[in-house]
This record gives C-alpha cells, sequence and structure tokens, in this order.
C-alpha cells in the first residue's frame, strides 16, 4: 500500500526534519536558532530547510548517509552532540503523484545507529520505522507517521509557521 495523505497523490509532499524527544529537539533549535513544532507523544520536529539557502549538500562520510540529500555536516555533529540525550531521527522524504522515496536515519549515544531508504509502503515506511526506534507509539489504527501528524503539511517549509523558538 502506498504511503497515505490528506490530500490528492498527484500534488507533491516533501519534508526534510529532525524528529526527536521535545527537550532534546528544543535544546538542537536553540542552539542553531531554529524553530521547532511540538508534536503528540512529548515529541518535537525540527524543520530543516537548509535547502532553501544552498541546495543539496550530500554527506560524503560516513558512507552510510550518502542517500540524504540535504543532511550537512554540521547537522550531522549537531544531531551527534544531542543523541546522548537520547535518540533522534533524521528523515527526508520526496513525493509526487504517489510516487517517491524516503530515508531515515537514527542517532543515539553519538552515532548513527540505523538507517533506511525506500518508497513509503505503509506500515513500514523508512520514517515509521525511525519513528519506532525512537518510542513513537502508533494510535488508532495509524502507523507512526500518521500519528505523529507528519503528513499535515506537504513542504518542509510550511512546518516554520508552527514553529517556535
Amino acid at each position: 500500500t502506498a504511503l497515505r495523505f490528506a490530500y490528492p497523490a498527484a500534488v507533491a509532499f516533501e519534508l526534510s526534519a529532525v524528529i526527536g524527544g521535545g527537550p532534546t529537539v528544543t535544546e538542537l533549535g536553540d542552539s542553531m536558532q531554529s524553530p521547532v513544532v511540538a508534536l503528540d507523544q512529548s515529541f518535537a520536529l525540527l524543520p530543516w530547510t537548509s535547502r532553501d539557502q544552498a541546495g543539496p549538500r550530500g554527506v560524503a562520510t560516513p558512507s552510510e548517509l550518502v542517500m540524504f540529500e540535504y543532511l550537512d555536516d554540521e547537522l550531522l555533529q549537531h544531531l551527534k552532540r544531542i543523541s546522548h540525550q537520547g535518540p533522534v531521527a533524521y528523515v527526508e522524504a520526496e513525493f509526487f503523484g504517489g510516487q517517491g522515496e524516503q530515508s531515515a536515519a537514527v542517532l543515539h549515544r553519538g552515532a548513527v545507529q540505523w538507517v533506511r531508504q525506500g518508497g513509503g509502503e505503509w506500515p513500514g515506511s523508512p520514517i515509521s520505522q525511525a519513528l519506532r526506534q525512537i518510542g513513537v507509539v502508533a494510535a488508532g489504527g495509524k502507523d507512526e507517521f500518521d500519528t505523529l501528524g507528519l503528513g499535515r503539511h506537504r513542504r518542509t517549509h510550511d512546518w516554520l509557521s508552527e514553529g517556535c523558538h
């Protein structure tokens, strides 16, 4: 089954974000002067909009992260630092017309612990799997992605209006 969204499949969807425990992600937002959005289950999302300023800046090392288009070395170092407080996920997704791909990584204790890339098959998409790894519990017949409401905005930039410092 394809990833389900609350808008027609012909509409584009893209997301680049850090997701983790509220206090951990809020600390990251404060240190990077970036907005943070509170999510259900005491999680938070930091929209990663570097793509708007600099375009794709993929990470050359470590090699398991080459699939990420917008994860730069600066953010990776911040993620390693804050992951000592608890696990965090970095996620990217791009879909158009029902076709696309997701990539997700989980960092914990200062290191990359888990990485996946693939389609958005429900309920085992890479993002849902990463969210499960950081403690999100699927509820109400939804997967972890929908439980946190990650499909409520079509573009990463749209999350900025919900964020606070």
